[in-house]
């Protein structure tokens, strides 16, 4: 359940009167600092492992010469396939 305006006011009221108008700005103070710390805190701590869960990308040069390679130069298995393909050829 959501606070309203009016609870919040409330709030505020109640915890002027616990701290009084000179203290009040000091502790919303460093309250924010502290939520601010918080939060670098926990950035640093997801950054990590939010980029080893991500993929990364591949680079078009990479795919590029990948593609190279395997056009120009044939694999030994890609030898051995292409002369029983023409060994079978010349049997039949």
């Amino acid at each position: 359940m959501p606070f309203r305006p009016l609870d919040w006011a409330i709030i505020m009221v109640i915890a002027l009167l616990v701290f009084g108008p000179k203290r009040l700005p000091e502790l919303a103070s460093s309250l924010g600092k502290t939520y601010q710390a918080f939060r670098k805190s926990l950035n640093e701590i997801q950054s990590p492992i939010t980029q080893a869960l991500m993929p990364q990308p591949v680079q078009p040069s990479e795919t590029a010469a990948a593609s190279a390679v395997s056009v120009t130069e044939p694999t030994e298995e890609h030898k051995e396939a292409a002369a029983s393909a023409e060994t079978f050829e010349q049997h039949t």
